[in-house]
């Protein structure tokens, strides 16, 4: 089944047919042009899953990186809340210890005044 590619012309019944040499079957270029925007979807789908893994081990890191500085935060605030700290604080402040606690009862409408 070969076909003529030369300059053809046929009378008959159909009309006038025309070949023309190196043209191509128009099934033929429909294929080749859904094949070439298959390829360039393959490509953006490539491309575009690529970034969003790189997207996301960025992300990962820096979750890691900010687990890391909250630990230390929490660290640095329970060294800040102890009770050994606060002492230590209140010697350097010159404070000490009172011996006996006093407290202040109110008097009624006298405490408002």
């Amino acid at each position: 089944m070969s076909k003529d590619y030369g300059v053809q012309k046929q009378h008959g019944s159909r009309g006038k047919t025309r070949f023309f040499a190196g043209s191509v079957h128009p099934v033929a270029l429909a294929g080749l042009f859904v094949f070439f925007l298959s390829s360039i979807a393959y490509v953006y789908a490539l491309n575009l899953g690529a970034v969003q893994g790189y997207e996301a081990r960025k992300v990962e890191s820096d979750i890691a990186t900010l687990k890391e500085e909250n630990r230390k935060l929490k660290i640095s605030e329970a060294q800040a809340l102890s009770l050994s700290r606060i002492e230590e604080a209140a010697k350097g402040r010159e404070m000490d210890r009172t011996a006996e606690i006093r407290t202040i009862g109110g008097r009624g409408a006298v405490a408002l005044r």
